[in-house]
């Protein structure tokens, strides 16, 4: 992906009154990598609006005993201009409560601009709840960058219908195969989502973490189509994908109906379709395609 001049947060529900009232930050940080430095230098920070003193540059400033906070509607944003011929290919955001739990942020998207007029969201949370208190980054490194990658190095599953109109997705466990039977290749690299209903505990990551006690699930709202990807190392050549539905009784939330997709360094190629699944409680299904058969072994006729 391309590096952008214009960079923000774009709020739309905080953790306590949903979509009006106030949302902020104590700081925030924007990284070219992940777990790398902050690149928040030189560059100016504005926002939506301010409440009082606490403006957008307080967020910015690696100053624990300041923050910023909007004027008290949402959405707002806050945003920090990188300047003229200083653009960032940002992969990841942190930030810490603003200290008043109430109105840290719920539902945001990380933005980019080119022209600080049209936006486009590279990483989407919704549902965070478990911010992880003052003081303390939580960070969005799930490198949710979805147009992002070489041929074969990212492989998501597109899910477009649920059974029985359920309201959301969910699947507790993936793996992801280069050979029908094979081990797990999904080591390594980042899992991420369209969305997720709370990055701490039901993140893209969880799927992947071979516990069958964790899961992910999409944020409550229908989101049809969602997905679920992950981006290897490095390219990998997948035959097959084992996903384990929800328990519970939430086993609805598994998808009836999904594509396997590859990108292939520019757009995603589907490679596996599925379409009217019922899932039972906690079931594991495989699902193969691209095996070629065994060889056999030629016969060998000699003639005396």
């Amino acid at each position: 992906m391309a590096a952008h001049r214009y960079w923000r947060v774009y709020v739309t529900a905080n953790n306590s009154n949903g979509s009006t009232g106030y949302a902020g930050f104590l700081e925030l940080e924007l990284r070219a990598s992940i777990g790398g430095a902050d690149e928040c230098t030189g560059g100016t920070a504005s926002a939506s609006g301010v409440d009082g003193i606490n403006a957008a540059a307080n967020a910015f400033d690696n100053n624990t005993s300041t923050r910023w906070y909007s004027s008290g509607t949402l959405p707002s944003w806050i945003k920090y201009d990188f300047g003229a011929g200083n653009a960032k290919d940002i992969v990841e955001f942190a930030g810490k409560s603003p200290g008043v739990a109430q109105y840290t942020p719920r539902d945001f998207e990380l933005q980019y601009s080119d022209d600080n007029s049209s936006w486009t969201p590279l990483i989407t949370v919704k549902g965070e709840t478990n911010w992880r208190g003052t003081g303390t980054f939580t960070v969005w490194n799930a490198d949710t960058r979805h147009d992002s990658g070489a041929d074969g190095q990212l492989w998501r599953i597109n899910m477009t219908a649920q059974q029985g109109g359920a309201s959301t997705f969910s699947l507790m466990e993936v793996q992801m195969r280069a050979s029908s039977g094979g081990a797990d290749e999904c080591s390594g690299g980042y899992a991420f989502a369209s969305s997720m209903n709370n990055t701490s505990t039901m993140g893209a990551f969880a799927a992947f973490d071979d516990n069958a006690s964790t899961g992910w699930q999409a944020y409550s709202t229908g989101e049809v189509p969602s997905w679920l990807a992950y981006k290897f190392a490095s390219a990998k050549s997948i035959v097959e994908v084992v996903m384990t539905a929800p328990g519970g009784g939430n086993q609805v939330w598994a998808p009836a109906d999904f594509t396997v997709d590859r990108w292939n360094g520019s757009s995603w190629e589907t490679q596996y379709t599925a379409s009217g699944l019922t899932w039972t409680v906690s079931e594991t299904k495989t699902f193969t395609w691209g095996v070629a058969a065994p060889a056999r072994r030629p016969v060998v006729f000699v003639c005396t």
